[in-house]
């Protein structure tokens, strides 16, 4: 056993066109199922942080953060669900809970040492040096 598919279809949208909601596949893995499963929930978290998303744009903090904290539960590897999380904490005046979100971010994917310091959601943060200890470059 080296590889898995999944293909999740949905009605017919268009004269048979546009069917595939959902198509992965994992090849040459030891253990393509938990692979299969691991890249599943990173898709999952990407749609719960959409959704996130959308009810931060609505100014309905609260439940932004609920559906950010879910799309971590989803994926805890998903970089994107913590900086998102760290905006809603800012916004919500809580600078302690935000900079643990970013240093989280940052020890998942440090590419988002350069990417914080350039996002405006953060611009508050600019000249903390608490934010700045966790995008320094090494």
């Amino acid at each position: 056993m080296q590889s898995a598919s999944l293909m999740i279809l949905r009605p017919l949208a268009i004269q048979g066109f546009g069917d595939r909601e959902l198509d992965l596949r994992v090849d040459e893995h030891r253990n393509p199922f938990a692979e299969l499963r691991r890249i599943l929930n990173a898709v999952r978290s990407g749609e719960i942080l959409s959704e996130a998303n959308r009810l931060l744009t609505a100014k309905d903090l609260k439940g932004a953060l609920e559906r950010a904290k879910a799309a971590t539960d989803k994926s805890p590897t998903n970089d994107n669900a913590w900086v998102t999380i760290a905006n809603i904490h800012l916004q919500l005046g809580q600078r302690a809970e935000a900079l643990a979100a970013l240093g989280r971010a940052v020890e998942l994917n440090p590419a988002n040492k350069k990417q914080l310091l350039r996002n405006r959601a953060f611009e508050s943060l600019y000249e903390d040096k608490d934010f700045l200890r966790i995008v320094a470059s090494e």
